[in-house]
């Protein structure tokens, strides 16, 4: 069983995908599972998600009719099987020591929050962008 699971919904970001996957693969904390739940897609992310399942055993895909995101979030969250979840939409990249890192902080701390920012698209360049 996995430490941290992932769990990622999906509905037809065949685009953004493969960047996705591969920022997951890049983890340096490899002890992860990722459960994606796949949305009804009709863009060729199935096949794309199929493809990275069978290369590796921790990306495991279940696909649905449309039901919408809580759904799928719902749907999604009885098949991981970590101490930990680890929330990532289709169209998100994962710095590499992102695991690494939040699980020293989740094991550190009793309690652990967190916050977000949206980047208009004009500051959103290629590579990692230092929050400040």
């Amino acid at each position: 069983m996995a430490l941290i699971s992932f769990l990622l919904p999906v509905r037809n970001n065949r685009t953004t995908l493969e960047a996705a996957i591969r920022s997951l693969r890049w983890q340096t904390f490899a002890d992860w599972e990722a459960v994606v739940v796949d949305d009804g897609s009709s863009d060729g992310s199935t096949e794309m998600l199929a493809r990275w399942s069978e290369l590796d055993s921790r990306i495991r895909l279940f696909s649905r009719r449309p039901s919408g995101l809580v759904a799928s979030l719902n749907f999604g969250l009885s098949y991981c099987n970590g101490r930990y979840l680890a929330r990532m939409d289709g169209d998100d990249i994962c710095h590499p020591r992102r695991l690494e890192r939040q699980l020293v902080w989740l094991e550190q701390y009793e309690v652990v929050g967190c916050a977000t920012r949206i980047f208009p698209m004009t500051e959103v360049r290629c590579g990692f962008l230092r929050y400040q």
